[in-house]
């Protein structure tokens, strides 16, 4: 998405965000370009007890 030549949208990001939860190296290669794409925009971090720690 990041190498498309329209301009990226918030709500995909979001929604790949919200899927990679359970997947923290991906979530986090989401995160990185989104954090890129979108800068004043805030990116939620889900607590760790909540869905315990992977790995």
């Amino acid at each position: 998405m990041t190498q498309s030549p329209d301009p990226a949208e918030e709500l995909p990001f979001r929604i790949l965000l919200k899927g990679h939860l359970p997947h923290p190296l991906l979530r986090n290669r989401v995160k990185q370009d989104f954090e890129e794409l979108f800068p004043e925009q805030h990116v939620y971090h889900p607590p760790e007890e909540i869905f315990g720690k992977r790995g």
